[in-house]
């Protein structure tokens, strides 16, 4: 399960509305231990095209510092999937970092349709689907 504060939830949403009809996407910060997510961090998405995202590695890394020295934990990745399902594309699951989460907001002209996140353990097992629990 997933666990994420009503604020951030209400963060991720916004963000991936906003960026409609391309695609958003950013970080999810937290507790790794307790898979809660406390905040999100919107990145630039480097691919103009509304079906694909990619995070500039230097902007990564600086939210990664950034959350260190917050004492925060990167726990995973969002990005919105405008006018498509939350569903994992072959590509996602392709560049899926192993226990990191990923999760996905289905978005559309008029706002969020759904929000799924997933998860690999390894990269021998499969991905699983978590639950999301706002809190």
């Amino acid at each position: 399960m997933l666990q994420i504060n009503k604020e951030a939830f209400f963060k991720l949403t916004s963000i991936s509305e906003a960026q409609y009809p391309n695609e958003a996407c950013g970080v999810l910060l937290g507790n790794s231990d307790l898979n809660q997510v406390n905040d999100v961090c919107n990145l630039p998405n480097l691919v103009t095209e509304t079906d694909s995202f990619r995070i500039d590695s230097l902007d990564y890394l600086m939210i990664e510092k950034w959350a260190q020295h917050h004492h925060l934990d990167v726990i995973g990745f969002f990005h919105s999937h405008p006018d498509a399902a939350a569903i994992l594309s072959e590509e996602d699951k392709t560049y899926m970092i192993p226990k990191l989460n990923y999760c996905i907001t289905s978005v559309a002209s008029d706002g969020t349709k759904q929000v799924k996140t997933y998860f690999r353990q390894n990269i021998w097992e499969g991905i699983e689907e978590l639950e999301i629990n706002v809190k």
